[in-house]
């Protein structure tokens, strides 16, 4: 905490905004295959950098144009300029970090009167910008980021004490296209509009006269795009709901009982930040449901409850709820109760030390483990290209399936007898022992060649290893 007392918030915009450049370069791929698969994807479809898109989605039109949309001009840009696949997909991940810190710097100013001091702001400060878990979501190009990023928007606007008119159509015009870009948003804008007109008694006048019209107008800009993106009228969020609630297709993806989401949060970001949060959302229900921060318990509750209730859950989902419990979460620390202090003392530096460890994976792995080889790949093997791959128990073998970033005259074959001449995949350990004996060279690892010789509990088995090997 004396760092904080030293350094004041412009000081911590300035570091987050210099870190978010050199991230968005160096954590390379994305969380999720949908962030490349329904907005790199189609944005380069309608590009002409793709000749088709095959996906059960785009079939039957459920997923959303905008963020797309956004992109498009940029990939347009970076088309005409030749740029490679991996330099496009950074500069989106670059677009997409500015206009999510952007957002949070306006999210933490327009927050900065409800904290008692500068200690606990800045740790608000530190909590949103540089948490390991924003920070790596900050530097993705999906629609989880920029739904949030709009919603803070809106929310930096009308949470004021008295916002401005125009502050009730811009706020109403975010939440709409936040609604258009990832439709579970909605859950969100609707609690957040609840409050406005039931807690902070706005008056009928300005919700509907300008909020609610507002909203409805992002959701009017999201029906044209999908529209222009689909080819034909659509309504994205019908289809969403009818394919995946009411066919239930999404549980074809996996299903798991409601309290997954706290056994992934107590696993993947740690239990210190799950205690921050979890402390920060009770402490604001219990002791501190006033007026001005009630506001959280409307936009989280039923947004986390259908979430709840939905079969399918993956953690990323609620990640356009965290900025909001990590508000919660640093009022932990403006208290001065003799009995607690030493304990958040402690715990604090604690988050803090485990964090800056966090980060260095954010910024030293690659998000998506493999786009290392679909790069070197690419750039080494510019003419036809055969890489051969060997069959697993079930018969199948591994594949590159994200086309943005292949050359088409690359194929794979399987290989059914020994290893001859040629290029070699493979993905898991044991398939290394093709090789011994061979005369082949190693081109291409995931890992590099000194940590093999550290396979303590045979971990190297049960790990995805991406390697390119060449046989003469």
């Amino acid at each position: 905490m004396d760092v904080l007392k030293r350094l004041n918030d412009k000081s911590l915009f300035l570091l987050s905004l210099l870190m978010t450049v050199i991230a968005s370069y160096l954590s390379k791929g994305f969380l999720h295959p949908d962030e490349q698969y329904y907005a790199i994807d189609f944005a380069a479809y309608k590009v002409g950098l793709l000749d088709n898109l095959t996906t059960w989605e785009y079939q039957t039109k459920l997923r959303p144009w905008l963020l797309p949309a956004i992109y498009v001009p940029f990939l347009s840009l970076f088309k005409a300029l030749s740029f490679t696949p991996f330099t496009m997909a950074w500069l989106l991940r670059l677009l997409s970090g500015i206009v999510s810190w952007w957002a949070l710097v306006r999210f933490n100013k327009k927050l900065k009167d409800f904290f008692p001091g500068s200690i606990s702001y800045n740790i608000f400060v530190f909590f949103t910008h540089f948490s390991f878990f924003c920070f790596f979501m900050q530097v993705r190009a999906n629609s989880e980021n920029w739904s949030t990023a709009f919603i803070l928007l809106a929310v930096s606007l009308l949470i004021r004490k008295a916002p401005y008119l125009s502050d009730y159509i811009i706020g109403g015009l975010f939440m709409g296209l936040a609604f258009s870009i990832r439709h579970q948003s909605g859950l969100i804008c609707l609690g957040f509009g609840l409050w406005l007109l039931i807690v902070k008694q706005v008056g009928l006048r300005k919700w509907f006269g300008t909020f609610v019209p507002s909203i409805l107008f992002g959701v009017g800009i999201g029906v044209l795009v999908d529209s222009w993106g689909y080819g034909e009228l659509t309504f994205t969020p019908y289809n969403y709901v009818y394919q995946n609630l009411i066919l239930d297709k999404i549980s074809q993806f996996g299903t798991s009982p409601f309290y997954s989401y706290v056994l992934w949060t107590l696993k993947d970001l740690t239990p210190l930040w799950f205690f921050v949060m979890f402390i920060g959302f009770w402490r604001i229900v219990i002791f501190e449901n006033t007026k001005e921060n009630s506001w959280v318990i409307w936009s989280v509750v039923p947004f986390v409850l259908v979430h709840l209730f939905i079969g399918h859950k993956e953690l990323r989902f609620l990640y356009p709820i965290a900025p909001f419990l990590l508000y919660g979460g640093a009022h932990f620390f403006h208290e001065r109760k003799v009995t607690l202090e030493p304990f958040r003392r402690y715990f604090y530096k604690a988050t803090v030390f485990v964090n800056f460890f966090l980060l260095l994976f954010v910024f030293f792995k690659p998000a998506y483990t493999p786009i290392g080889l679909y790069q070197y790949l690419y750039e080494n093997y510019p003419a036809d290209t055969t890489v051969k791959v060997f069959l697993n128990e079930n018969g199948r073998h591994a594949n590159l399936e994200m086309p943005f970033y292949k050359r088409s005259n690359l194929s794979l074959i399987p290989e059914t007898g020994m290893v001859k001449e040629g290029l070699y995949l493979t993905t898991r350990y044991k398939e290394l022992d093709h090789f011994t004996g061979s005369r082949c060279e190693r081109l291409y690892s995931t890992y590099p060649s000194w940590l093999f010789k550290f396979n303590f509990t045979n971990w190297l088995s049960r790990s995805s290893i991406w390697i390119l090997t060449k046989c003469q």
